[in-house]
């Protein structure tokens, strides 16, 4: 199987897609991931390769492929037949979902176990509910017409082939889908590290973004992990990600630890509330980005805090070196210099 990934043309085309969809498929991926994590199963998902997202079990020795197709619709559901139909570009008739979907299983054989249609909205003849449905459910007769079309476009097409296809009803709503998920990696957070109180947005979008990275266009690669790197996220991928939350959280400065070096109250008044942000923030933000901020940060301020100086005075003489990489962790603008003081009393303290 790993040598066919390698061999293989990748046909999806990463990155040219609405942005739209590429969001949405992007969280269903993660979600797909999640949902894998916690059931303690070995897998890869890999984003815009061969299809939307293809599911392998595991980064190791996978010897099956799940192939998903990630398609929403503002109102209008699904059936077999429209999952079937071909559409006219001048004049020629372009591939049906379904045969896009069958042809993974042309060329990766019997490795290619299931293919998944996922969508935002229903296939009433198979369901309602969030579910997953194999299509072999639906009503004979569309069965049938699915047979039919699928053996008109595809001659190779068999009646065996249709106990691979699926429908996938997915719980994400297509207008709040982000607030979805937004609530499923705070479960999966607590579920796999024990952390409360914690503010997750930071932590999903550095996930949407290590997803969203790898569904851009595949470079040129020879070897498999070379493969996993650029377009899969992995078992082992994610338990570093959580690794280092969980570090990040179990190793954070105190308030009360720096509270009485302040000449004064109003001082320390004007501190606190910024340090209890960034405190929060830093928690979740991850990735090499994250750590050279934090650690360049603490090379411009350990010279000026050990020259035994009242703490506003140290701390405002590295203020216009440290405001000058800000932009670095901010992307929202200018900070107060009271924000900044305040990451650099914590990155001064802090010890990882």
């Amino acid at each position: 199987m790993v040598e066919s990934l390698l061999a293989i043309p990748d046909a999806a085309g990463g990155g040219k897609v609405a942005i739209e969809r590429l969001d949405y498929q992007t969280a269903w991926g993660l979600s797909r991931a999640m949902v894998l994590h916690s059931g303690g199963e070995p897998y890869a998902i890999g984003f815009e390769f061969h299809d939307d997202i293809v599911e392998l079990n595991g980064s190791d020795s996978p010897d099956k492929a799940f192939f998903y197709q990630v398609k929403t619709d503002k109102t209008k559901d699904w059936t077999l037949n429209r999952i079937a139909a071909r559409k006219k570009v001048k004049g020629v008739h372009t591939p049906s979902f379904a045969w896009r979907m069958f042809e993974n299983r042309k060329k990766f054989g019997a490795v290619a176990q299931r293919l998944v249609f996922v969508s935002n909205q229903p296939c009433p003849a198979l369901g309602n509910d969030h579910n997953d449905y194999s299509f072999t459910a639906a009503p004979k007769k569309d069965l049938d017409a699915f047979l039919k079309s699928l053996q008109a476009e595809d001659g190779s097409f068999k009646e065996e082939h249709l106990s691979l296809f699926s429908f996938s009803y997915s719980p994400f709503n297509l207008g709040s889908f982000d607030k979805a998920l937004l609530g499923e990696v705070t479960t999966f957070i607590h579920y796999e590290t024990g952390l409360d109180n914690i503010g997750p947005k930071a932590f999903a979008l550095m996930l949407v973004d290590q997803c969203r990275r790898r569904s851009k266009q595949l470079s040129n690669i020879s070897d498999f992990p070379a493969l996993l790197k650029s377009k899969f996220v992995t078992r082992a991928d994610m338990e570093r990600w959580l690794k280092e939350l969980k570090d990040k959280n179990e190793n954070r400065v105190q308030w009360s630890e720096i509270a009485g070096w302040f000449g004064s109250i109003t001082e320390a008044q004007a501190i606190k509330p910024h340090f209890v942000a960034y405190d929060i923030e830093r928690k979740s933000r991850l990735g090499a980005a994250a750590l050279k901020f934090q650690g360049d940060v603490k090379k411009l301020v350990v010279p000026h805090m050990e020259k035994g100086k009242p703490l506003m005075e140290m701390l405002d003489a590295a203020l216009p070196k440290v405001r000058k990489i800000a932009s670095n962790w901010f992307t929202d603008g200018l900070q107060s210099d009271d924000y900044l003081r305040a990451i650099m009393l914590y990155e001064y303290c802090y010890v990882g």
